[in-house]
């Protein structure tokens, strides 16, 4: 039995499968059927002639008719909508809420299969005008559709049966058309194309223009041409499908540009890493060194309860923090002993060196890289180099790198010094927070350090 007004029931036909006339079967046994359908799509073409002897397939206008005036017979009559719900094939959707299933029906499938796939809502609280319009479609081949005659439903309709075209009388008790337009504009996905074929008995052109300006996609009047309805509706389906397939090439590449811009990304990374190989390769005997520092430098950012992608980006920027060694003469950077003032002021040079090496990056990888090797020998006092910043002037990836970039060099041996004890030079450090080092990452290695399990007697 049908539901009162106040409610909604997905309907689908229950009407004997029709007997076409002049075939003994079953329409369902017609080619072009649709198998989930329970009223089933008769053949609407015929074979047609021309002059040069080709034959092509026409639309079969007086067949279209003689089945148009069958189901006006319901207009006159008292209907019970079978209360039957559609099976709803739930979405599978992307991060930008893409469906993906759709996406692949509109390629896989030709133009007219997918097309009667979609889904179409009726919202009209007349009985006989949505049971028309339902035995239309059904006819066509449509067969998810939904009847709406209570508005207040409309909502939960929009949110679980998701429509793909919407048909909508303009003029109901409760609502009217643009209290629809505006609760579907806030349900509408941004770029999504959602069709809305107001159907109307008014005559008045303000309406139309108001319909058409909120939104709505085209506009009919009552009474109106069954044929013409089908027509219009087969078009903005065709029209949505379209703007599906858009949506989905334009994701596909997308995807495809931001895989090819990460391949080039690394690449170029590649090159600077091994760049800085090269610099470390003249100065420390391990080669292990600019490694070192970004594991301990991302440990250190991990203490510190920075998220995760904080933590990558200095594991993978922080190898770099020397790169502009790759300028220092051997002169200087290989010297046994302690530099003079002005060769001192040459190997400061390095920060800017690797700053204009890794200037202009393009993705924060590089970036981060960048403020590393321009800043690790800035101080919290202000009296490092080359800016002389000071406290938290100073970028917190170059104040991590700092700790742990000097930490590793004196527990390693170089060219002008010995290895010195870890103890030693954590006591060392110690001194120095507040001087060279930021006391809260100090810290946070010192309480690493210790949990670690060095020996620090």
């Amino acid at each position: 039995m049908r539901s009162s007004s106040s409610s909604f029931s997905p309907i689908v036909s229950d009407v004997q499968l029709p007997i076409v006339p002049g075939n003994q079967e079953p329409a369902s046994n017609l080619k072009g059927s649709h198998p989930n359908s329970s009223v089933l799509t008769p053949d609407f073409q015929k074979e047609t002639v021309l002059d040069e002897g080709k034959t092509v397939n026409t639309l079969n206008i007086s067949y279209i008719e003689q089945t148009f005036e069958k189901v006006k017979k319901y207009e006159h009559e008292s209907i019970e909508f079978p209360v039957v719900k559609i099976p709803r094939q739930e979405k599978l959707l992307d991060s930008d809420g893409l469906d993906l299933n759709r996406s692949r029906q509109v390629i896989m499938m030709n133009s007219s299969e997918s097309v009667l796939e979609y889904k179409i809502l009726i919202v009209d609280d007349c009985p006989h005008t949505t049971h028309y319009l339902h035995e239309i479609l059904n006819n066509f081949g449509y067969y998810q559709i939904v009847i709406c005659h209570d508005p207040a439903n409309l909502k939960e309709l929009l949110q679980n049966f998701k429509p793909d075209l919407l048909l909508l009388d303009w003029h109901l008790p409760s609502w009217d058309g643009v209290d629809i337009l505006d609760l579907i504009n806030l349900y509408q996905a941004p770029n999504e194309y959602f069709p809305v074929l107001v159907i109307t008995a008014s005559k008045d052109p303000i309406v139309r223009q108001q319909a058409l300006t909120l939104g709505a996609t085209d506009f009919l009047t009552k009474p109106f041409d069954a044929i013409e309805v089908t027509l219009r509706i087969g078009n903005l389906l065709k029209t949505k499908q379209l703007h599906d397939h858009l949506r989905f090439e334009n994701h596909h590449l997308e995807l495809v540009v931001a895989e090819r811009t990460r391949h080039i990304d690394e690449a170029h990374l590649e090159t600077l890493e091994r760049l800085a190989l090269a610099a470390e390769f003249r100065d420390d005997d391990t080669h292990l060194h600019t490694q070192r520092v970004g594991c301990n430098a991302a440990i250190l950012a991990k203490r510190l309860g920075l998220s995760d992608q904080i933590v990558q980006l200095i594991r993978r920027a922080a190898p770099l923090h020397d790169i502009g060694k790759i300028g220092i003469p051997d002169s200087i950077l290989l010297k046994q002993g302690p530099l003079l003032p002005e060769e001192f002021e040459l190997m400061k040079t390095h920060t800017t060196i690797g700053k204009r090496i890794l200037s202009n990056g393009k993705t924060p990888l590089i970036q981060m890289a960048e403020l590393i090797a321009l800043s690790h020998h800035e101080r919290w006092d202000g009296s490092g180099y080359p800016n002389r910043l000071k406290e938290k002037e100073i970028p917190l990836s170059a104040r991590i790198v700092a700790v742990v970039d000097v930490f590793d060099a004196l527990i390693h041996p170089r060219p002008y010094k010995r290895a010195w004890a870890v103890a030693e030079a954590l006591d060392w450090m110690i001194a120095q927070k507040g001087k060279s080092f930021d006391p809260k990452v100090l810290d946070a290695f010192q309480s690493g350090i210790e949990s670690a399990g060095y020996d620090l007697t």
